[in-house]
């Protein structure tokens, strides 16, 4: 009748698309296939083979008089099974399995005794040509039977004994639930989890169906698994497939502790990152970048402790932290590990200009004759975790500056064994790193809970076959390394603050670190006359104030290079003066005259004597720095040896060296190595520069402001 809808009955073979090539079942040629399919059911072919191919191998022997070598090959054959046997076929507590062993030896025997005597008699003397199929059944039946029962793949029958009955289970209820004449086709039960394929009915079921029915197939199960315990996925390559994982409770539910012993020992190795619903360790690669988001409290700086807990115990990387929520900063300070906390958005600016810088100078000069250079001591890894992205690249709260020297950065920093994890709260592009460039360059994905399935397909991709919503624990996360990868369900050890300080506490003294030599460290870096490792060099003097009391960073660069100096324009913390009620009323210079009064009488300004002896050691240094410089040979000097020996400053020595060689003055004899351009007056061109400087800035005053000259420290 017109308007009724007519269901096709299910035994119905579907219809081939006109025009389309129907797909071959193999691309292999009949004798490949056929050796493959022999070769994966060898339990099955080996009896049917073995009489067969000993038979006409007999037969060749004859042919050709071979008797007398297969008696005696046949002879060592036979020992050697006889001797080996024992020591072959063992059981799990070291025991021979002796009814094995006996076939095998029995075997080898009987087929040395055929080869023999088929050989030198003839394979058919004795026999009609009538009685061959007969006779060659019985042999493959009398031997076949017990290699079939001893040499089955373990394990086999119970596996089909799970796919009948899950086939019975699904095969009762398919019909009610939509997706009658499917099948189950594999069946896989590991600890509390079962993963069932189904082969669906191609062009008339799909994946959908079977998501439609979860709550049915919940149902159906009688509580084996409980609700939100069911879950489809499409099997890739084949969407007429899905998987149907079944849980009869949540295997991540409770706290995994961290063990010591699974901390990888160099950056080459994969870093632990979780355990997986069939109680796995999951393990990844640690030289990747990394996007990593999630909700509030859903296990985010936990995945950053448990990455610091690994990163900070290998010898070729380094550690730099963004935290500008200040949150994770107090055990990475206090235990000394990590290579630099920053707190502050200008100083984390200044450091993606660095890295950008650092990316282009290893490009330039590192080569390892690979297109992928790889870490080592000396040129270790340099991993950037920023924990939380929106104030340093969101569109809102972020800069534009930060966010371009990111996606550069990610863009072109994997090559060179720089890489960033970038960590954020929000499902979007202009709440995070602003460009899909950088998210592209972030391959590792993980996504903890989030407030909506969106914004987990945000960070894992998918088509809403994943809502990251419906994550029940604090830690647990869905795992993703590359775009066409299947996300795995997972749950990190669990490493609170405490822990983290005691474990980074003891990498940063179990783990040499030398001194990291920048390759742009030469470079200007534009930040109040210093070069990149100058700037890198005194990093820590420029720690939080909030921080300084518990950083032992923070003491060791205070020794090193002094108090770190006010910023300009305001007088320092030890100079300023107690502010009283009234001081808001004060004028600019009510409020110096007051300072003025209070320091009168130090002596803050040197003698005409201490001035003297000043100018006398920056002679004594420039003198000592010439004559080390013309005294370099073949190989050259290094930026740290002229430091050694002229007394001045590093910043002073490298501005000096780069001024040289701009004048040709001075040559670089390879990296970090400088000698004297020959007939080269060293002395003479070094008081040409200083001489130029003095007369362009036009007072000393200026010179020693711009780090161009240095006294001694």
């Amino acid at each position: 009748m017109p308007g009724t809808e007519v269901t096709p009955r299910p035994d119905h073979a579907p219809v081939p698309v006109p025009g389309m090539p129907q797909r071959k079942r193999e691309s292999e040629a009949l004798p490949v296939r056929a050796f493959r399919s022999a070769r994966r059911n060898r339990h099955l072919t080996v009896p049917l083979a073995v009489p067969a191919v000993a038979w006409t191998a007999g037969e060749i022997m004859h042919a050709y008089g071979m008797g007398g070598y297969a008696g005696i090959a046949g002879l060592v054959l036979a020992g050697s099974v006889w001797f080996f046997a024992p020591h072959k076929w063992t059981g799990k507590d070291g025991e021979p399995r002796w009814p094995e062993v006996w076939y095998a030896r029995l075997s080898a025997a009987a087929l040395w005794l055929w080869l023999w005597g088929a050989s030198s008699l003839g394979a058919t003397a004795g026999t009609d040509g009538e009685a061959l199929g007969p006779l060659l059944l019985a042999l493959s039946a009398a031997w076949g039977i017990p290699w079939y029962r001893h040499k089955r793949p373990r394990g086999m029958k119970k596996r089909e004994r799970l796919l009948r009955e899950w086939q019975a289970f699904w095969g009762g209820h398919a019909y009610a639930w939509g997706v009658g004449g499917s099948r189950v086709i594999e069946a896989e039960e590991k600890h509390v989890t079962v993963r069932l394929r189904i082969q669906l009915m191609p062009g008339r079921q799909s994946v959908q169906h079977v998501k439609g029915a979860v709550h049915l197939i919940e149902s159906a199960l009688e509580g084996m698994a409980d609700i939100g315990m069911v879950r489809v996925q499409p099997v890739k390559g084949n969407p007429s497939q899905v998987d149907v994982f079944l849980k009869r409770e949540n295997p991540l539910r409770d706290v995994i502790e961290w063990n010591p012993a699974l901390a990888p020992r160099s950056v080459h190795d994969d870093a632990v990152l979780g355990v997986s619903e069939t109680g796995d360790l999951v393990r990844a690669p640690m030289r990747t970048s990394a996007f990593v988001n999630g909700k509030t409290r859903s296990g985010k700086s936990n995945h950053l402790a448990l990455r610091l807990a690994q990163l900070t115990g290998c010898p070729d990387d380094r550690q730099i932290v963004i935290d500008l929520k200040k949150r994770s900063a107090r055990p990475l300070l206090k235990a000394s590990a990590v290579d630099y906390v920053i707190t502050g958005r200008d100083e984390a600016r200044d450091v993606l200009r660095m890295l950008c810088a650092e990316i282009a100078a290893r490009a330039r000069d590192w080569d390892t004759g690979e297109e992928q250079a790889l870490a080592t001591t000396s040129s270790p890894a340099v991993h950037v975790m920023i924990d939380e992205a929106n104030p340093l690249t969101s569109v809102t709260a972020g800069t534009a500056e930060c966010a371009r020297l990111l996606a550069v950065g990610a863009s072109q920093g994997s090559g060179l064994e720089v890489y960033y994890e970038v960590y954020t709260q929000y499902g979007a592009l202009e709440e995070s790193v602003q460009t899909e460039q950088t998210r592209m360059n972030l391959p590792l994905r993980a996504c903890y809970a989030t407030e909506t399935a969106e914004h987990g397909e945000f960070a894992l991709g998918g088509g809403g076959q994943h809502d990251t919503s419906k994550l029940e624990e604090k830690g647990e996360f869905l795992l993703k390394l590359g775009p066409r990868a299947r996300p795995e369900r997972i749950r990190a050890p669990h490493i609170p603050h405490r822990l983290l300080e005691e474990i980074t506490a003891a990498n940063a003294l179990g783990v040499k670190r030398p001194r990291l030599m920048l390759y742009c460290g030469n470079e200007p870096s534009g930040i109040q006359g210093l070069t990149w490792q100058e700037w890198w060099d005194q990093r820590h003097l420029r720690i939080d104030p909030a921080f300084r009391s518990i950083s032992p960073q923070y003491a060791e660069a205070v020794e090193r290079y002094g108090e770190p100096e006010a910023p300009s324009g305001s007088p320092s913390p030890a100079a300023a003066p107690a502010l009283t009620e009234d001081t808001d009323t004060d004028t600019g210079a009510a409020v110096a005259a007051r300072i003025a009064a209070e320091t009168e009488g130090d002596d803050i300004a040197p003698t005409a004597a201490g001035q003297a002896r000043a100018r006398g050691a920056v002679a004594r240094g420039r003198d000592a720095f010439s004559a080390a410089l013309a005294a370099a040979g073949q190989d050259g000097i290094s930026p740290a040896d002229l430091t050694a020996a002229s007394g001045m400053s590093r910043s002073w020595v490298h501005d000096m060296l780069a001024r040289l060689s701009d004048r040709g003055a001075a040559v670089k004899v390879r990296h970090g190595r400088y000698a004297a351009a020959p007939g080269t007056d060293v002395a003479r061109a070094l008081r040409d520069v200083e001489a130029g400087d003095t007369a362009l800035l036009g007072d000393e005053d200026a010179v020693r402001r711009l780090h161009l000259v240095h006294p001694a420290s």
